[in-house]
C-alpha cells in the first residue's frame, strides 16, 4: 500500500461522517450541496398570507434558513442594533426555540448585515459564523458548546462587502475560508498590512484547531476578495477566489491541485458564486456575470489549465447566484440579465434560456425540488419554474420585505422563505 493510499485509508477510518434525513436541509446549499432537494408535495404557488407560519426576525440578514431534524437555524441582527443573534425555530409550528446573542459589534459593511454567512448543522449540534469572524457551537437545547473568533486570532476579515464564506461541516471538522487582501477595506477601522488568504479547521466538538494552511495567490486589489464558500469534491476541500479554485487534502489541508482560471490579472474580479460538485465534474464560474463557466473533471492533480476542462461555457453567467444541479441538469440563473438556463453538465450545451424578469434583481441561488426551481428576487418575489424540457414559469407569488438575500431551503414537506424581515413556512 502506498503512502498516499494509506493515509487515505487512515482518513476515511478515522473521519465520523454525520449523516442528515433526505427531509433536511443541513447546509445552505441542501442536503447534497448543490441546491437540489428529494422533497415531493411542495406547492407551485401560494400567498403570503396561506403560509403554515411566519416568524419574524428582530433585524434584518441574508443567511439561509438551515433545516435538521425538525428545527430551522438562522441568523439576525439587531434591528436598528449592534447585537448579531443566532435563532432556533420550530419546523413545525414556528415557535422560537431560543434566541441568542453571540456578539456585539460596531462593525458595519456595505451593503451587508454582518449575517450574510449561513449556520451549518450536524447531529450534534449547529454551527453559526459572522460576518465579523465570531463563530458559535450551539446544541440544540440552546447551550453555546463553545465559541471563538478568527478575526482576533488572524487578523481583519475586511473584504469590500464584508465577510460572508459559510462554514462546511465535514465529519468531526469545521471548515473555514479566508480569501482577502492583505490589508482590510477601510470599513473594519484597522489599518494593517501583510494579511494572508487561509484554510482552517477546527474540532467540531471542542473548537481546538485541527490545522490551517496559507492559501498563496497572485491577484491584485479587489481581486483577492472571495464571497464563497467551501465545497467537498473528489474527497478534497474546495475553495474558489483570487483567480483560482483550489482543492485541499481535508486531513491536514495541503494542496492537491490548482486551476488558475482567470486568463488576465484584473482587478476588479472578486467573485461571489461559489463552485458546484455533481456528476464527476466541478462546475467553476469566473466573476462579474459575463465570464466563463468551466467544468473540471474528477481525477485530477497538480496544475490545471483550461485545456484540461470537460468544456467550458462562455456567455451569461452569474455574478452572485450559484447554480442549481438539479434531476441531471445545471441550471444557471444569469442575475445580470435576468435569465435562467438549463445546461447539459456533460458537454456544456445549453438546452433552453428563458427570461425570469426585465427589472428585478436577483441575489439569492435557485433551489431545485419536487420538478420545479424556485428563486427569489431581492425584491421578496418568488418565481416558480418547470425542471423540464422547456422554459416555462408556473407561478409568481410576492412576498414582500426587501431586501430578500437568502435561498430558498425546502425540507420536510415543506419550503422555508427568508425575507429581510420574516421566515416564511409554506406547505401544499
Amino acid at each position: 500500500m502506498t503512502p498516499v493510499l494509506a493515509a487515505r485509508v487512515a482518513l476515511i477510518c478515522t473521519v465520523i461522517v454525520f449523516t442528515c434525513s433526505a427531509a433536511d436541509w443541513p447546509n445552505w446549499r441542501g442536503p447534497h450541496s448543490d441546491g437540489s432537494s428529494d422533497e415531493t408535495n411542495l406547492p407551485d404557488t401560494w400567498t403570503a398570507a396561506s403560509a403554515a407560519w411566519v416568524y419574524t426576525f428582530p433585524g434584518p440578514g441574508e443567511s439561509t434558513p438551515v433545516v435538521h431534524d425538525g428545527m430551522v437555524f438562522v441568523t439576525s441582527a439587531e434591528r436598528n442594533g449592534s447585537t448579531l443573534f443566532a435563532i432556533a425555530v420550530d419546523a413545525k409550528t414556528g415557535t422560537e426555540k431560543w434566541k441568542i446573542p453571540v456578539v456585539v459589534t460596531a462593525l458595519k459593511a456595505p451593503n451587508n448585515t454582518m449575517c450574510s454567512p449561513s449556520a451549518a448543522a450536524d447531529a450534534s449540534r449547529a454551527y453559526f459564523m459572522f460576518s465579523t469572524g465570531d463563530i458559535a457551537a450551539i446544541d440544540r437545547s440552546g447551550t453555546v458548546v463553545w465559541s471563538n473568533n478568527i478575526a482576533e486570532r488572524f487578523g481583519p476579515l475586511g473584504l469590500k462587502f464584508g465577510y460572508a464564506s459559510t462554514p462546511l461541516v465535514y465529519g468531526t471538522s469545521l471548515i473555514i475560508q479566508v480569501i482577502r487582501g492583505d490589508m482590510p477595506h477601510k470599513w473594519w477601522g484597522v489599518e494593517t498590512n501583510g494579511l494572508t488568504s487561509f484554510l482552517l479547521a477546527m474540532n467540531t466538538s471542542n473548537g481546538a484547531e485541527l490545522w490551517r494552511v496559507t492559501r498563496p495567490d497572485e491577484a491584485r486589489d479587489e481581486s483577492k476578495d472571495a464571497y464563497t464558500s467551501p465545497v467537498m469534491f473528489d474527497e478534497a476541500c474546495i475553495i474558489a477566489g483570487a483567480d483560482a479554485v483550489t482543492a485541499h487534502n481535508p486531513a491536514d489541508g495541503s494542496e492537491l491541485w490548482r486551476f488558475t482560471y482567470a486568463r488576465e490579472r484584473r482587478r476588479d474580479w472578486r467573485l461571489v458564486p461559489s463552485p458546484v460538485a455533481a456528476d464527476s465534474m466541478l462546475f467553476v464560474m469566473t466573476a462579474r456575470g459575463n465570464g466563463d463557466l468551466y467544468a473540471v473533471p474528477s481525477g485530477r492533480r497538480g496544475t490545471i489549465t483550461h485545456e484540461d476542462c470537460a468544456w467550458t461555457f462562455t456567455g451569461t453567467t452569474p455574478d452572485v447566484c450559484v447554480p442549481l444541479y438539479y434531476r441531471g441538469a445545471l441550471y444557471v440563473l444569469g442575475d445580470v440579465k435576468r435569465v435562467l438556463m438549463k445546461i447539459d453538465p456533460k458537454t456544456g450545451e445549453k438546452i433552453w434560456e428563458g427570461r425570469i424578469d426585465a427589472k428585478e434583481i436577483y441575489r439569492a441561488s435557485p433551489t431545485g425540488a419536487d420538478g420545479k426551481i424556485y428563486v427569489i428576487s431581492e425584491s421578496g418575489t418568488v418565481t416558480v419554474l418547470s425542471a423540464g424540457d422547456e422554459f416555462k414559469i408556473l407561478s409568481r407569488i410576492p412576498m414582500g420585505g426587501k431586501p430578500a438575500r437568502a435561498g430558498i431551503a425546502a425540507a420536510d414537506g415543506a419550503l422555508y422563505i427568508r425575507t429581510a424581515d420574516k421566515l416564511y413556512c409554506v406547505r401544499k
